[in-house]
């Protein structure tokens, strides 16, 4: 688990490739995992569409978002070394 301080600012990036989807706060791998052996049946993992940012009962900010499409495993292990 991360523990997460008022004011400090943290590099996250959520990585997704095919069916497996990673999770890195600076620069450390919190979670990797298969999608297929997550329990997706109430909400099915889109394989494609739109990307959203959400939060509640908590003030959050982002700045320097960046999108970026993987077309291939490299990028993906790539991306979370």
């Amino acid at each position: 688990m991360l523990d997460v301080v008022t004011g400090k600012t943290y590099r996250i990036e959520v990585c997704i490739f095919g069916d497996r989807i990673a999770y890195v706060v600076n620069g450390t791998l919190i979670f990797d995992q298969d999608v297929d052996k997550l329990d997706t049946k109430s909400r099915p993992v889109p394989s494609r569409g739109f990307v959203g940012f959400r939060t509640w009962a908590s003030d959050v900010s982002w700045d320097n978002l960046r999108v970026t499409r993987l077309v291939n495993k490299e990028q993906m292990r790539s991306a979370l070394s």
